[in-house]
């Protein structure tokens, strides 16, 4: 509330009166309420000196909708929930083994962000020579190998993991780990065990 132009003032007071004249508060400033939408609000200035007072009161501004508050604003959801991983279906040929996989995240979703697939499988490698340069008996060594995989986005949160120059007759696994764009991600990978197709066996000519 502005307080005007006054003569020889030494005094101002601000109070805000509604259209029946009733005081909705006093000071140069006013908070509109929810039960204001609708009613007529001025400012009424009182000036005072020693030679008595006076009031000029502002133009009257009708308020037309509601304030909001800070209970009025609904916080975002968050997406907290990590998505839920499914295989679908799995099939292998001698080199290549294909995975489906569907993947959900429950309401409320940030959406699939990707799907973190691993190959794991074990290969026979040369054993080490024991203390002194010779072997004491026969020994099979191996060592545990990792690739890791693309998953190709599909429809409806279906994701496609191919697996391709594997050994035929071979067991292999892979780890699969979802993640949405929150970050969010299972505790623990889902883990399938796969098998390529072993080659046929030749027949000795008789």
């Amino acid at each position: 509330c502005q307080p005007g132009s006054w003569s020889d003032s030494s005094n101002l007071s601000y109070q805000f009166l509604d259209a029946d004249g009733d005081v909705l508060g006093s000071g140069q400033t006013y908070t509109i309420q929810a039960s204001d939408v609708g009613s007529s609000i001025l400012c009424e200035v009182k000036a005072s000196n020693a030679g008595g007072y006076g009031f000029g009161d502002s133009s009257a501004v009708t308020v037309a909708d509601a304030p909001m508050s800070s209970h009025d604003v609904t916080p975002p959801a968050v997406d907290s929930t990590a998505p839920k991983l499914r295989v679908s279906t799995k099939s292998c040929t001698r080199t290549t083994c294909t995975l489906k996989v569907h993947v959900t995240d429950a309401a409320p979703s940030s959406g699939i962000a990707r799907v973190k697939a691993v190959l794991n499988y074990t290969r026979r490698v040369k054993c080490p020579k024991t203390k002194g340069g010779a072997a004491t008996k026969k020994r099979v060594c191996t060592r545990r190998l990792h690739r890791t995989l693309s998953a190709s986005a599909g429809s409806a949160g279906t994701y496609t993991i191919a697996a391709k120059k594997l050994s035929p007759g071979t067991s292999y696994t892979i780890s699969l780990v979802p993640y949405d764009r929150s970050g969010n991600r299972p505790s623990f990978s889902t883990v399938t065990h796969l098998r390529t197709k072993a080659r046929p066996h030749k027949r000795n000519p008789r």
